[in-house]
């Protein structure tokens, strides 16, 4: 029988989890052994990251090196710089240039430009057109089109962008080519599309700390200069930061370049200099065209021009050795700059300056020849008005032919006549110059030695507005569709210019020809026209007139069939004249209503001295004496040669001639009067 202690014992019931001290015990264990365990996790998971990025980095790494040194082989030259960039091929995305020098560091490779990939078995290269040889079989012996590739680090990593020289299968200038090349321009992601963006710009490897590049001679020796180089070594850092850890890797490549080109960095220009062309082209006032020697391995030049101080002007490239300049007037100074320039890059700029000459040479034809010296010699020029006057005593050709020729852009606008002194020996007569669009200046009829010193007008292409006379007493037009009608200016000096071939009409003495504005002389204004009777000599007058209107008047000399005028004068307003100091007893005529012209001169703001005056000397009783001085022009109104002019006197023609120390000399003119009136020269000393 059980005890009876055992059966009233209370029944025991089983503990279950832990108690809090237990916890408190145990808790801080566990997130020791957890936090261990966490930690070598993240360690073992950090160290696969870092090894997966190493061998990521290296991966990429070689990639890299391999592309570069691809491209490294396919080399013709390594360069130092490279600059003749179009936006946005520069390294600033603009025009800024690539340099091999710290702190750039870029790699500029120069290669052929081929017809298809250069890793392609049947690419071909691409050679320029007519550099000697038309495309065809004998291209290959041509310049061959080059391109660069060039690696640049930018933000951290390395690309590669490929440049190509500007092309055409069409051009005939330095562009032209034989062959479509294969290869494209490229550019940053950003830039916009263009004619000098044409593809993206080649991500080679990001994370990029360093590039550099030992360049080696054909001995092996290190250089400075990579254009000597024959093979390069390229060395290229990464770091990254990575799991907290920076990781750093590098490599090298060493290649050597299995092409060779003859091009290196071309010469300077030298020997620059004025070249003269033909009188239709380089013979120009407006226009000096220069040329330079050959530069030795130059492709083609890239010209510049600046007028005076100015401004430079934009380079224009030129294949040939001759670079005009259209720019300034007459004895403004012209500066150029000439680089030569291959595929390779551009030398320094050379630079030349010269001042325009006043006088350009008018080319002599059909015999003619300048009559000697003292005499000045056949030329022309043009003054700030876009007044072409001509200069010159020539002799021996034709009597009916072309004496030389202008440009046509400096020609008249219709056919014209001129009068002129001509003779045989120390005393002349009048003679006929004729002007026409094209630029031909001839001689009608005249024989013996001509004058051109009386041929000049407004050239054709200008501003002016031009008005036309109304004609009285018969007078008309002469064959307006032809020679040139006459029209009336004012030039922009202030001058007043009437210039035209008419119809005679009533031809007595002071007989009104035609109205003309209410522009004046202010006196009695005689000149010497051009007529078709009397050896061709028909003088005119013009007169401030009555009323609003001045009149030009005829003289009564002759009947002519037509009668050219060309007038020039400053009106009443003008008080610039300066009173000549007349000698050997020559006086002003005076009288005259309104009055006759005093011996005066002035000279425009163009340069162009006028002379005027109706003079007498009543001691002659018949022709001056041989080269008797009338008066002496001051330093500043001198021409600088010797010039022969035909004058309206009492007795006819009469020959007045100028020399360079300001002589007015007297030839072959009547006491009874002569005009100064008509004389125009440009002031050279």
């Amino acid at each position: 029988m059980p005890s009876p202690s055992c059966h009233n014992s209370p029944i025991q019931q089983r503990r279950q989890g832990f108690t809090l001290v237990e916890l408190l015990v145990i808790a801080p264990i566990a997130i020791i052994v957890i936090a261990g365990i966490i930690a070598l996790m993240v360690a073992l998971v950090g160290d696969t990251i870092i090894s997966r990025d190493r061998s990521v980095n290296a991966y990429n790494l070689q990639n890299a090196l391999d592309r570069v040194e691809q491209d490294a082989r396919l080399a013709t030259l390594f360069l130092d710089s490279y600059s003749l960039l179009s936006s946005p091929q520069g390294r600033d995305d603009a025009t800024g240039g690539f340099s091999s020098s710290s702190p750039n560091n870029d790699l500029i490779i120069n290669q052929f430009a081929t017809t298809t990939s250069p890793l392609n078995t049947t690419r071909q290269i691409v050679y320029y057109k007519d550099q000697p040889n038309p495309c065809g079989a004998s291209k290959m012996l041509n310049s061959p089109l080059t391109i660069k590739v060039i690696y640049f680090i930018k933000n951290g990593s390395l690309w590669r962008r490929t440049v190509v020289p500007e092309w055409s299968l069409s051009a005939t200038d330095q562009t032209g080519v034989c062959d479509t090349p294969w290869q494209r321009d490229s550019c940053s992601l950003s830039a916009t599309f263009n004619a000098y963006c044409q593809a993206r710009d080649e991500l080679i490897l990001d994370n990029v700390s360093s590039m550099t590049t030992t360049y080696y001679t054909p001995l092996n020796v290190v250089t400075t200069n990579p254009i000597s180089a024959s093979s390069i070594q390229v060395t290229i850092g990464q770091s990254k930061s990575v799991a907290g850890e920076t990781i750093s890797t590098s490599g090298v490549a060493r290649t050597v370049r299995t092409n060779s080109s003859l091009d290196t960095l071309p010469d300077a220009p030298a020997n620059l200099r004025i070249y003269n062309q033909g009188s239709t082209d380089a013979n120009h006032p407006l226009k000096s065209s220069f040329t330079w020697d050959p530069a030795k391995s130059a492709r083609y030049y890239m010209a510049r021009y600046k007028v005076n101080s100015g401004a430079w002007s934009s380079y224009t490239n030129l294949l040939s050795l001759i670079f005009p300049v259209t720019a300034g007037r007459p004895l403004d100074t012209i500066t150029i700059g000439i680089v030569s320039v291959n595929d390779i890059g551009q030398s320094a700029e050379t630079q030349f300056t010269v001042q325009r000459p006043l006088w350009t040479n008018c080319e002599l034809k059909n015999g003619w020849t300048n009559y000697g010296a003292p005499h000045d010699t056949a030329g022309f020029t043009l003054t700030s008005a876009n007044w072409l006057v001509m200069k010159g005593l020539v002799t021996g050709g034709a009597g009916t032919s072309t004496i030389c020729w202008l440009p046509a852009s400096l020609a008249i606008l219709k056919p014209n006549i001129f009068p002129s002194a001509i003779g045989t020996g120390s005393y002349g007569g009048m003679g006929r110059i004729d002007a026409y669009p094209d630029g031909q200046i001839a001689s009608v009829g005249n024989s013996g030695w001509v004058s051109l010193t009386q041929t000049r007008f407004i050239i054709a292409n200008n501003s002016l507005t031009w008005n036309n006379p109304s004609f009285v007493n018969g007078w008309t037009q002469l064959d307006p569709t032809y020679w040139q009608p006459l029209t009336y200016t004012v030039d922009t000096v202030g001058r007043f210019y009437a210039t035209g071939v008419i119809r005679s009409g009533t031809t007595t003495d002071n007989a009104t020809i035609a109205y003309l504005s209410s522009t004046k002389p202010g006196s009695y204004y005689h000149f010497t026209g051009v007529g078709s009777s009397a050896n061709n000599f028909s003088p005119n007058g013009m007169t401030n007139g009555s009323g609003t209107y001045s009149e030009l008047l005829a003289k009564g000399y002759a009947v002519p069939d037509w009668e050219s005028i060309q007038d020039l004068f400053y009106t009443s307003t003008y008080t610039g004249w300066t009173n000549m100091t007349l000698q050997n007893s020559w006086v002003n005529y005076g009288g005259g209503t309104p009055p006759f012209t005093t011996a005066q001169y002035t000279k425009g703001s163009d340069n162009l001295v006028t002379i005027r005056g109706l003079i007498k000397n009543p001691t002659i009783s018949g022709k001056c004496p041989l080269w008797q001085p009338i008066a002496v022009l001051p330093a500043g109104y001198r021409p600088k040669e010797h010039q022969v002019y035909m004058l309206y006197t009492n007795a006819g023609a009469g020959r007045l001639d100028i020399k360079p120390d300001g002589t007015i000399a007297c030839i072959d003119l009547p006491g009874g009067f002569a005009s100064l009136d008509g004389v125009h020269f440009m002031a050279e000393q």
